[in-house]
């Protein structure tokens, strides 16, 4: 009690730097606050909004590379993942932890083809490899459809022209003609338009091994297997693709032209239907290359939306007891990149709280140099009489530390106050900027099946509050009992430690 006394009396004694202290602690205090409450803010808002959104997850096949090259070196084979097929992914979709599944299959580059049809080329620039086999005729790329709003879903990407897109029969139930979308380009090159017919066909030939992992097709031979599929076109789509110009590089230009060849040759049909020629071409090879064969050019997008997210783990455990080497990778996981103006907050509030600690080391310690310059002749005075360092030591902090804790109560109210006004004007002037934001899921699954996740900014600013429950603020007052008792004790220690004599005379 004697010591407290001590220090009110040392303290309102020179209550000019005792202010100048006092406010000092609580303007650095504030700016911590600020950061440190912004910080745990977006850290909120992220959870909450990610909770608003199911684990949503895929499966691959991933390989040991290191295998594969020794394969490669041994047989000059470069061994193809396996491909999922609609079975497997049906049998992953029944797990227990699957609230809803989907998938759609692309078919690659040569799985269908048309004969009479005269594929999309740019003057300019020369065929492309495969674009048109004689005997088969011009390869489409097929790619399944199960949304009936796809085309909403690919805006900026495909615009639709002409027709329509699928109803939600169509993307159920078979009929004689198998509805399509196709490009401009394929529509132009063939004087196709709304409700033309098309004759396609999956066909597989004859190969023979010439070693090296070189095979040749025998095209005068009858083919081994040939299915028939007809079309009818419903709707027509222009791809959004930037434009060539002469100013380009001919490797630029080349490029492309080259996703110019592959967009226009694609045409959207039921995934159903899709399945079927995928049935078709796997049935052809296995007549030509028996069980072990890989469609390398057909892929499978699929993803499976969890029941809750606890059961991630329980639903990789069953993957992995598949056959292969199956992995399961979290299309929710871009998640954590909900928006710029997030990561920036996190970023920046983090800045501003390392900052502050660190200035505020710096100068809490240079304002008690200025405070102690002043009692050098009393801190000599007493050292002289004998009295402990340790005692001169403890009653100096005492004097400031109490002091310090009753700016840091303050700045807590005064930062979050602050912090919640501020931040907010900035948020609502970053998200004005924006309709909605669009998860980035950083694969294709999602957006190949017609899937999209869209938080609004409306919701994202009302998951959006700045605030400190009791933890937090608790963990505030101890990293900020340490930063001035650290701060506090460097130069009362550096002080006190000086020689008695050159405190006197100085």
């Amino acid at each position: 009690m004697n010591e407290l006394k001590k220090a009110w009396i040392s303290v309102t004694r020179r209550w000019g730097k005792s202010i100048l202290y006092f406010m000092l602690i609580i303007l650095l205090a504030m700016i911590a606050v600020g950061g440190y409450s912004v910080y745990i803010a977006t850290g909120a808002t992220t959870t909450n909004l990610r909770n608003r959104m199911p684990a949503i997850l895929t499966v691959r096949y991933v390989q040991d590379i290191e295998e594969v090259t020794r394969i490669y070196e041994e047989t000059g084979t470069w061994e193809q993942p396996p491909n999922p097929t609609p079975e497997f992914i049906r049998q992953i979709g029944q797990f227990p932890q699957v609230a809803f599944y989907d998938f759609s299959i692309d078919l690659g580059w040569w799985s269908v083809f048309a004969t009479d049809l005269t594929p999309f080329r740019d003057e300019f620039f020369p065929p492309m490899f495969g674009d048109y086999i004689e005997g088969l005729g011009t390869a489409l790329r097929p790619r399944g459809v199960t949304s009936t709003d796809f085309i909403r879903t690919r805006e900026g990407v495909i615009e639709l022209v002409a027709g329509r897109t699928f109803t939600a029969d169509e993307l159920e139930n078979s009929t004689t003609y198998i509805p399509i979308l196709i490009s401009t380009g394929l529509a132009n090159a063939n004087n196709l338009s709304i409700g033309s017919l098309i004759e396609s066909h999956v066909t597989t030939q004859s190969h023979s091994y010439q070693g090296g992992g070189i095979y040749s097709t025998d095209r005068e031979a009858p083919p081994v297997y040939s299915q028939d599929f007809a079309l009818e076109v419903i709707g027509i789509f222009e791809p959004k693709i930037a434009e060539i110009t002469a100013e380009m590089e001919m490797d630029e230009a080349f490029q492309l032209n080259r996703i110019a060849t592959d967009v226009h040759r694609r045409i959207y049909l039921p995934n159903f239907a899709a399945e079927e020629m995928f049935n078709a071409r796997v049935y052809g090879e296995t007549l030509v290359w028996g069980e072990e064969f890989v469609l390398a050019d057909v892929f499978l997008h699929s993803f499976f939306v969890l029941k809750s997210p606890e059961l991630i783990s329980q639903f990789m455990l069953q993957v992995e007891n598949l056959d292969g080497n199956w992995e399961v990778f979290d299309l929710s996981g871009g998640f954590d990149q909900l928006s710029g103006a997030m990561q920036n907050f996190a970023m920046i509030s983090s800045s501003v709280l390392i900052f502050s600690i660190f200035i505020s080391i710096i100068l809490i310690i240079l304002v008690i140099l200025l405070y102690l310059k002043d009692r050098k002749t009393e801190i000599g005075a007493y050292l002289a009489l004998g009295c402990s360092k340790s005692k001169i030591i403890s009653q100096l902090l005492i004097e400031h530390i109490p002091l310090a804790m009753v700016a840091l109560l303050i700045a807590i109210i005064l930062g979050q106050i602050f912090a919640q006004e501020i931040s907010q004007n900035l948020l609502i002037s970053e998200l004005e900027t924006q309709s909605t934001v669009e998860v980035v899921q950083g694969y294709d699954p999602l957006s190949n099946l017609g899937y999209r996740f869209i938080i609004s900014t409306d919701e994202m600013f009302e998951s959006y509050e700045v605030g400190l429950e009791i933890g937090a603020i608790l963990a505030f007052l101890v990293g900020g009992f340490i930063v001035v008792f650290v701060s506090t004790l460097i130069p009362v220690y550096i002080t006190v430690n000086k020689n008695p004599k050159q405190l006197l005379i100085s």
